[in-house]
């Protein structure tokens, strides 16, 4: 009887990163070239975070509970492995680990993040899950200040560069109605300092426009256009204009690239790519997410560089699956703690959708994720936990 040849090993995908964007393309590339590929994902962490619900984290809204990495990465259909990348020989298709590990790939998704900076050093710097928690002491100590009958200033600063500046409305919004529940509303001024020329600009005139109307309507103070130098002695200098006056200030980080040994990268770290995170001239290698040189950094859009990896990948293994095309739009979920606001709007174009829902409660946390497979993943997860802390059966 002939002896049976064996079989050719599967493609190997490794993916640096179990954020958002590693997460998307494992359940991407499981959905386009199922059983064509192996896929390893690693990263440092031990918990799945979502980065847009850390603003209501600060303030003890919506589910507060972190998924284990490990158990999230297994579900999507990957291997996990607790470990950094932090040099790639694209050549030679290995990328070494910290410690000194080599791991062998035929493709690689870089979906490591951004490292993010504080701006003003005296500042609380608002960068994401790991601040949030000093949150709500800063904003209850001026309740107790105020209290005393002195009126104080709580000031959001959004620094030039940032583009993505929504936690920054966020944490206003939220930081008001919690001043507001505490009886000192009035006592207390919320003011938002950007350097954006408008609120939220990358949504487009309408959006800003409605985003000035929230601000108004919930007492908060803007400031646009305005570039914050130093924060010192109760005030905010400007790079042009008089010093503003603040006795507290949440700040949002300036971003800085990973600046991976082996990929190219501009003099922040940003690694330099094509708008879908292809890396020119290291064939198979993607860098996806804010960890490249697409200039806006968000969630949905790292979402949709995954999903048009992933598709490129899947052709190279065999699968029947057409490209996907890098066509950028952008969404975001403003909360104020009793209305909430979903935008979306392709970038470069019109704003092409406002939606408003009063009264239904804080968004789950999977509203505010944008991605094409992960959005429906994390939803079913959730469905699963709540039927196991009741107690009901599965179907």
């Amino acid at each position: 009887m002939p002896d049976t040849p064996p079989s050719a090993p599967r493609p190997r995908v490794v993916i640096a990163g179990g954020g958002i964007a590693g997460i998307e393309a494992v359940l991407a590339l499981r959905a386009f070239a199922p059983d064509l590929l192996d896929v390893l994902v690693i990263d440092p962490g031990r918990h799945f975070r979502i980065p847009s619900t850390a603003m209501g984290r600060a303030f003890g809204i919506g589910p507060q509970g972190d998924v284990p990495l490990a158990e999230l990465v297994e579900r999507a259909g990957a291997e996990f492995r607790r470990a950094r990348l932090v040099a790639v020989d694209a050549d030679r298709r290995t990328a070494m680990l910290a410690g000194g590990e080599l791991v062998v790939f035929d493709h690689l998704l870089v979906a490591v993040g951004a490292r993010r900076e504080p701006y003003l050093s005296e500042a609380l710097a608002f960068r994401g899950h790991e601040d949030a928690d000093a949150v709500l002491p800063l904003v209850d100590d001026l309740v107790a200040r105020a209290s005393r009958g002195a009126r104080r200033t709580l000031a959001v600063v959004v620094p030039p560069g940032v583009e993505w500046s929504l936690a920054a409305y966020e944490l206003a919004l939220l930081a008001r109605r919690h001043l507001w529940s505490a009886g000192i509303g009035r006592i207390v001024r919320v003011v938002v300092v950007t350097a954006e020329p408008a609120p939220l600009a990358v949504f487009g005139q309408e959006a800003t426009a409605g985003v000035r109307s929230i601000l108004r309507r919930s007492d908060i103070e803007l400031v646009c256009g305005a570039e914050v130098t130093d924060w010192r002695w109760g005030r905010l200098d400007l790079a042009v204009g008089e010093p503003l006056a603040a006795d507290r200030v949440i700040c949002l980080p300036v971003l800085r690239g990973p600046a991976i040994e082996g990929l190219p990268a501009d003099a922040r770290g940003f690694h330099r790519t094509s708008a879908d995170g292809a890396v020119p001239g290291r064939p198979g290698v993607w860098v996806i997410g804010d960890g490249g040189s697409f200039p806006l950094k968000q969630g949905g859009i790292a979402c949709q560089q995954a999903d048009a990896a992933a598709a490129s990948i899947a052709r190279a293994a065999g699968a029947l699956i057409e490209p996907i095309p890098f066509r950028p739009v952008v969404f975001g979920w403003i909360w104020d703690g009793a209305v909430g606001r979903m935008m979306r709007a392709r970038l470069g174009e019109a704003l092409f959708g406002v939606d408003e829902g009063r009264g239904l409660g804080p968004p789950s946390p999977e509203d505010k994720v944008s991605g094409r497979f992960l959005t429906p993943f994390l939803h079913a997860l959730g469905e699963e936990r709540e039927r196991i802390e009741a107690g009901v059966p599965a179907s």
